[in-house]
């Protein structure tokens, strides 16, 4: 039994109803916001280098025995709801659009005006010491002022500190403290290892982000190419090609490109005008496959259209692509012309931006 003071104990049902407390204390998760005063909260000029608005939050809490302050940079992009485009790419519209909203916030922040609010979350450990605590926030929501209060962005946190209530009474003995310590190092050690799981998972998976596929590029097509019956000796290049492509969007993208036959080359050379449309994504910063559909208007009085998947490996401004189609060859104005199914191969190189 452990001493409540000089000459008193604890029952076990005593110790066992802490216990439980200590339970459900730890197994709760708790708010504070700046919407109820709980925590005081302001929002800084803009920063036009970094295109945010520096973000303070401060909060005395559990009884003043906790002090949480914070900065954040709530991005344009968060607090606008809308793509930020980089100054040097904005159009006229964009750069009097970006102006417009930047001067109308600041202008709400500087009258006083709540448009966002902030709530931190956090949760409380019962510590190895009688009246010791962990404190742990957990995440930073923001929210834009709108009938439902609507959700915008959240920050996860990861930091934590430690309190002591007083007066405190001790009501383990000494194998139950040094029990519950032993606990607690085995929780912390539990806990390290999941987050190095969580950072290692983190920087293995792909970051998949979307940017305009604007290119030029040569490259060399191989026809009639089967993958399943590769023979290396018989693979010969059919077309030398270069396309020039530009970024609609983030994600869509269209080009122009001249093909020439070197099967003609000891004939009247064949030349082809090429109109390409097509879809990208990017994977970490230097994979960015694609899908595209194409069509070729060739001098010799054939189309071809193309339907196929590839995807550009960068290095800085420099980049390798290659490219897999399904392609459909037809002489143009004789209906009873079948057509000419055949796979194809394109390998090259080129530069990005």
């Amino acid at each position: 039994m452990a001493s409540k003071s000089g000459d008193e104990s604890f029952s076990q049902l005593e110790i066992d109803t802490l216990n439980q407390l200590y339970s459900i204390l730890e197994n709760d998760e708790y708010t504070v916001s700046s919407r109820m005063d709980q925590m005081e909260f302001s929002v800084k000029p803009y920063d036009i280098e970094g295109a945010y608005w520096p973000l303070e939050m401060n909060a005395e809490i559990l009884k003043d025995n906790v002090y949480f302050s914070k900065k954040i940079n709530m991005d344009y992009s968060v607090l606008l709801e809308k793509r930020y485009v980089k100054p040097e790419e904005m159009t006229s519209y964009q750069r009097a659009d970006y102006e417009y909203y930047v001067n109308e916030y600041e202008n709400f922040f500087l009258s006083g005006r709540h448009l966002i609010f902030a709530e931190m979350t956090f949760k409380v450990k019962h510590w190895k010491d009688a009246g010791e605590y962990r404190f742990k926030p957990t995440h930073i929501k923001l929210y834009k002022i709108t009938r439902n209060n609507r959700l915008i962005k959240t920050y996860d946190l990861d930091e934590f500190s430690f309190f002591t209530v007083s007066p405190s009474v001790e009501y383990r003995n000494a194998q139950q403290y040094f029990a519950d310590s032993a606990a607690i190092d085995a929780f912390v050690e539990n806990e390290n290892k999941k987050e190095e799981l969580a950072l290692a998972v983190e920087k293995e998976k792909p970051v998949i982000r979307f940017e305009k596929r604007r290119s030029f590029y040569l490259a060399a097509d191989i026809e009639d190419f089967k993958p399943s019956d590769i023979n290396i000796s018989n693979l010969k290049i059919n077309n030398i090609e270069g396309f020039l492509t530009w970024g609609i969007n983030d994600y869509l993208f269209g080009g122009i490109g001249i093909t020439y036959d070197i099967d003609s080359m000891e004939s009247d050379a064949v030349y082809g005008f090429n109109g390409i449309f097509g879809a990208n994504i990017c994977i970490t910063d230097f994979i960015r496959p694609f899908a595209k559909i194409g069509l070729n208007a060739r001098s010799d009085d054939r189309w071809i259209l193309k339907v196929g998947c590839g995807t550009d490996i960068k290095f800085g401004h420099f980049m390798l692509l290659t490219s897999f189609d399904y392609n459909w060859n037809r002489r143009m104005g004789e209906s009873t012309d079948p057509n000419t199914h055949y796979s194809s191969v394109t390998a090259g190189f080129g530069i990005t931006w």
